[in-house]
């Protein structure tokens, strides 16, 4: 076999199995691509503006553009990079919180790929065989992320609370080790922020951890403690991610919890643990509980 030959016939067997993977996801697909959890990020907390959709609508479907095809191959093949410390060009705009999360469907993630492969018909064919194999390996992770995720959606408010979990960690306590979990927890104002004032701002939370019998092990209930330290205010456009953790006496649990948010006024300064809020103040009704679906914790 030619070596023009050889190269041609992997680009399609790779092509193949990338085409597969996506296909086979869709059982498990949220619509959406995250980073891996960092326990670096342990504990810090971010207000970040969201990245404008680059996704077209066509007769009521969403169309797959070129650019988005792209952004969503690059950011399979440098997720995994980043991850183990190999630098990029350009890498460094997928680092942040305002870019670790992309809107995504089936029909998005199968014309990225063909889109990918069909650019790589005039870049380097070693690259982009290199490219192919790491977007295999990080799709597979994505679908793993998938597994440990949960996505609530307030339709009436259009804001969005995603959590996803990872254990990251044992604890030994003399008798067996307990697994120790980092979540993530993101909310977005997804209106848009030419036509809309949505503001809302972030009191407090309630928590609920199970162990692997569904008995509850731990409890939070601060509706006026904010999150790690803060009181986000979110106007529309804007995205708050955080990171904490919780141990477990079982390889498995699950958690669920809220989030006690207020509509506020556009221009609201937000606030630290401790401060005095005028949302403190306001009439219940414009108090409300943003939910947390139930997120698994899994430490295989």
């Amino acid at each position: 076999m030619s070596s023009s030959k050889h190269i041609s016939s992997t680009t399609a067997i790779l092509y193949r199995i990338l085409l597969q993977e996506v296909r086979a996801s869709q059982h498990h697909l949220k619509p959406i691509l995250q980073r891996t959890l960092d326990p670096r990020e342990y504990g810090q907390a971010y207000t970040f503006d969201l990245p404008v959709k680059s996704s077209i609508v066509k007769n009521g479907d969403e169309v797959c553009s070129k650019a988005k095809g792209n952004d969503i191959l690059k950011f399979l093949t440098s997720t995994t990079r980043i991850s183990n410390n190999v630098k990029e060009e350009n890498s460094s705009a997928l680092l942040g919180p305002e870019s670790s999360v992309m809107d995504i469907s089936q029909a998005s993630l199968e014309a990225a790929v063909k889109n990918g492969f069909r650019d790589s018909e005039s870049t380097n064919i070693v690259k982009s065989h290199e490219r192919a194999i790491t977007a295999i390996r990080e799709l597979q992770i994505q679908m793993e992320l998938w597994k440990r995720t949960s996505i609530h959606v307030d339709e009436a408010r259009n804001i969005v609370c995603m959590v996803t979990s990872s254990c990251i960690g044992r604890r030994s306590n003399g008798q067996y080790d307990s697994p120790f979990f980092a979540y993530r927890v993101r909310i977005e104002n997804r209106n848009d922020p030419s036509i809309s004032d949505t503001t809302v701002q972030l009191l407090g939370r309630e928590w609920k951890i199970y162990d692997d019998e569904k008995n509850i092990i731990n409890f939070v209930d601060f509706p006026n403690a904010g999150a790690v330290g803060h009181h986000p205010v979110l106007h529309p456009g804007q995205g708050f991610e955080y990171m904490s953790g919780t141990e477990l006496s079982s390889k498995y649990g699950s958690m669920e919890g809220r989030f006690t948010m207020a509509e506020v006024e556009r221009g609201t300064a937000p606030g630290r643990v401790g401060d005095e809020l005028d949302a403190f103040c306001l009439e219940e009704d414009a108090l409300f509980d943003l939910k947390v679906e139930t997120v698994p914790l899994i430490s295989d």
